[in-house]
């Protein structure tokens, strides 16, 4: 099991000093607002973890980390049957994880967690590869994927300290092996409420990871533990699950906030993307002729069933933040497609300033004065804000990149902001000269920074 494997280079590898390693954002990064106190915890946690600091940690997870780690529009209840009937009841089993995670957070604001930290994290490696190795587990617990995933995450959250991406790349690995274990053992059905929580949560946290991962490294799991639609067609039972069937599609999505088809179509235009706007053998072509007429039929069926909802009076005319951030995510798509597919167009071109005149009206959008965007939805503000010609849309980019500055702290968010601000200074040398989603993309022979490393 490639898990095993992993933890072990992770712990060779973690902490001989200060280092820390690079990582790419699994679920949505969060720091606790400076001066604020910590609200009084909703859950009650059982009094087994005997030191004050460990106790107090938990507290911070379980009261203020895990609703930043789901989405702000999904169901309330997805955090409180999560920790209830996942971590909980599991807490012996997962608190190194979790401890690590809690204190990194913390250290953004009190800089003294950050040594307590690095040795959780090492702790709870040498844990995980142990159990493993001791063969006390069959790999399909769900309690080890999230410890997983929660080791993943604490990557994530020491995101720009050094280049090795190694870790990084091994925890997701080792998520994709447990979830291959789980499909292999036919584990889709979910009999309780509860049980769909944490295989959505689980299924939406994996996808929305690899995803991002694969924007700037390629695709991360190798066809030989899973080829790519085979692992998209497993998931799908789980990404399909409906804990609340009487509430909203976005309250429904616990990590994505979006329908999770738009990550499957990223995580294929992201490869073709990769290899830069000079596509020239039919095959690829094709492939991105297939993907665009796969993104309008999708579309088109998604417009008429929010149309056959408003007609009978369940959902009002009005788009809702869901809908309008799938509208943005299928706008830079279709940047992305028209690029690849036309690659000497130009940015100035017509065709392009229309997607990205909608695409900045969506992100200015507001709802109760608080942007309709989560702040995980960086990747279209990347294709938007290459797309950008004029100084007002890219302000419209920065400032909505500084907002979700605030809470996220991922390799892959900190990419983004850096291909965009390279970008953006040297349209301002050139000015109509820059083509931005060239420099993305790479052409003329030239990698583009979708391809490198962006420091």
């Amino acid at each position: 099991m490639r898990l095993s494997s992993g933890v072990t280079i992770c712990e060779q590898r973690h902490y001989s000093a200060s280092t820390t390693n690079t990582g790419i954002l699994l679920f949505t990064t969060a720091v606790a607002k400076a001066g604020s106190a910590p609200p009084a915890s909703h859950l009650h946690i059982s009094a087994q973890l005997s030191p004050d600091i460990d106790q107090g940690l938990i507290h911070h997870y379980t009261s203020r980390l895990c609703s930043l780690l789901l989405s702000r529009h999904a169901h309330p209840d997805y955090e409180r049957l999560f920790l209830q009937s996942s971590i909980l009841p599991k807490l012996q089993l997962m608190v190194e994880p979790l401890l690590a995670c809690a204190s990194l957070d913390l250290s953004r604001q009190f800089p003294a967690y950050r040594p307590l930290a690095l040795a959780y994290y090492a702790q709870a490696v040498t844990n995980t590869r142990n159990t493993i190795a001791r063969k006390n587990v069959q790999g399909t617990e769900d309690w080890l994927l999230f410890n997983v995933l929660h080791l993943n995450l604490f990557e994530t959250w020491n995101s720009d300290a050094t280049p090795d991406r190694t870790p990084v790349l091994l925890h997701i690995q080792g998520a994709a092996q447990i979830l291959k274990l789980k499909l292999q053992g036919h584990s889709t059905v979910h009999s309780s409420t509860a049980d769909m929580v944490v295989a959505r949560i689980a299924a939406e946290a994996f996808v929305y990871h690899t995803v991002n991962w694969s924007m700037f490294h390629g695709n991360p799991i190798p066809i030989t533990t899973m080829p790519a639609a085979e692992l998209w067609d497993g998931l799908q039972p789980y990404l399909n699950l409906r804990p609340f069937p009487d509430a909203s599609d976005a309250e429904n999505s616990p990590v994505l906030g979006v329908p999770w088809q738009l990550y499957r179509f990223l995580s294929d235009l992201a490869l073709l993307s990769r290899r830069g706007p000079s596509i020239d053998n039919e095959t690829d072509l094709s492939t991105v002729r297939s993907l665009s007429d796969a993104i309008e039929d999708w579309e088109r069926r998604e417009e008429e069933t929010q149309t056959q909802k408003a007609e009978k009076g369940s959902l009002p005319y009005k788009p809702s933040p869901y809908r309008q951030r799938t509208r943005l995510f299928v706008l830079a798509l279709k940047l992305l497609i028209l690029k690849l597919l036309h690659p000497t167009i130009a940015t100035i071109d017509l065709r392009i300033q229309y997607l990205v005149s909608e695409a900045t009206q969506l992100i200015l959008s507001k709802e109760h004065s608080q942007t309709v965007l989560e702040r995980t939805d960086f990747w279209p503000l990347l294709v938007v804000g290459s797309a950008a010609v004029d100084r007002s849309q890219v302000a419209v980019v920065r400032d909505t990149l500084q907002t979700m500055a605030q809470t996220m702290h991922s390799v892959a968010f900190a990419k983004t902001k850096r291909a965009l601000e390279t970008i953006w200074a040297q349209k301002e040398k050139e000015h109509d000269a820059c083509d931005g989603l060239t420099m993305l993309l790479g052409g003329g022979g030239v990698p583009g920074l979708i391809q490198g490393d962006v420091r």
